[in-house]
């Protein structure tokens, strides 16, 4: 029998997040609670060693994951001999390209307008279309998780919300749109906190660690666990 973990995470909070802007592919630092967050995440995570993590190339996200790591106090065989940590940067999990919305506040009229008249595989002015997102998320997920998972690996992802909204169809937890249609039902993605998938012999669980609080003692974490979905066979 296979067993492994896959854990996603998006960042820690940044000012954008708190102003309500459409950061998109723009590089934003972590606010000093973003930060906290993400120390938080790593002793919600103390339990779980790690064989392979990576992140988005943005330092809100390589930052968590960062912090997160040191904060476990679990990960130390991920850590080079100069104290860095061992996390692989990669462009194909960086967030979706907005286009000309990126930097925009959210109560814009032009992004109202954008996103009420969006469909999945129309691409904002200077974009990227939700289509094209997903499937270069997907191929990542394919050629690299996977493999990784079959092999009974632990697998850690800190990337965004949208991001994980895409690893998600590609773990076929939730439905693809079609095209000329609107990405509905789209799950709640918190800031910092861990969404642990449960692999076993192909098949995938998802399951949400639910707040930092109950991860310090006080109580025992709660966990949802939606139906489980098969994957599709790892790659050599």
């Amino acid at each position: 029998m296979t067993e492994a973990k896959l854990v996603l995470m998006r960042h820690g909070q940044t000012k954008d997040n708190l102003d309500h802007v459409d950061t998109g592919q723009n590089d934003v630092p972590l606010t000093a609670e973003g930060r906290k967050q993400a120390d938080m995440a790593g002793l919600m995570l103390g339990n779980i060693r790690f064989d392979k993590v990576y992140s988005s190339p943005l330092s809100r996200a390589y930052d968590t994951a960062l912090l997160a790591l040191e904060s476990s106090g679990k990960q130390k065989h991920l850590q080079n001999g100069d104290g860095t940590w061992k996390v692989e940067k990669r462009k194909e999990i960086i967030e979706v390209d907005d286009g000309d919305l990126t930097g925009r506040h959210m109560d814009d009229p032009d992004v109202v307008d954008y996103f009420k008249k969006a469909v999945f595989d129309k691409a904002p002015p200077n974009g990227e279309s939700e289509k094209d997102f997903v499937a270069r998320v997907r191929k990542f997920y394919d050629d690299e998780v996977v493999p990784r998972l079959g092999r009974g690996e632990n697998v850690l992802i800190v990337a965004h919300t949208g991001t994980l909204r895409a690893l998600y169809i590609a773990m076929g937890l939730t439905p693809q749109p079609e095209d000329g249609q609107p990405w509905k039902n789209r799950k709640k993605v918190y800031n910092a906190i861990p969404v642990i998938n449960e692999y076993k012999d192909g098949v995938l669980t998802g399951s949400t660690v639910e707040g930092a609080d109950e991860v310090l003692g006080k109580k025992k974490p709660q966990q949802k666990k939606p139906s489980a979905k098969k994957t599709g066979d790892p790659k050599p």
